[in-house]
């Protein structure tokens, strides 16, 4: 019988690393208009290769389909990249860590942080205090 990770690892996981996924998580809801239990789709993800144990993720585009059934193809532009119509956008903020969070899909106002419409954290310290490093733009084919 295959080991479990307990639920309280898991948890800890996403809430110390999870940010860039479960910024995904928020995107894909706004697609899919329903909700997913992001703990089960870590874990899921992990399975795929698409996240690794410590929920870096390998694959944003593979994590995209499974939960919405739509392909998307994801890369990173500089923080001065406005999205387009049909694009979702990922801002990766940096101050002494790097925190991800999704953006409004205009162009950035200052450090960034008015910008913000899903912190995975609430308030991060990194957004209050940092400023915007690069984007990850998510385009729906």
């Amino acid at each position: 019988m295959k080991k479990q990770i307990p639920r309280q690892k898991v948890l800890k996981i996403l809430g110390d690393y999870g940010c860039y996924f479960l910024s995904l998580i928020y995107i894909a809801e706004q697609i899919a208009k329903k909700r997913f239990n992001a703990e089960k789709e870590f874990l899921r993800a992990k399975k795929a290769k698409s996240v690794d144990e410590e929920c870096t993720v390998l694959n944003p585009d593979e994590i995209l389909f499974h939960l919405t059934g739509r392909v998307c193809v994801t890369r990173k532009e500089s923080k001065e990249y406005t999205a387009q119509e049909g694009e979702y956008e990922v801002l990766a903020f940096k101050d002494k860590f790097t925190h991800f969070v999704v953006g409004n899909c205009k162009p950035l106002v200052e450090n960034g942080q008015e910008n913000v419409v899903y912190d995975p954290l609430g308030e991060a310290a990194t957004v209050k205090n940092g400023a915007v490093e690069s984007k990850r733009i998510i385009k729906v084919q």
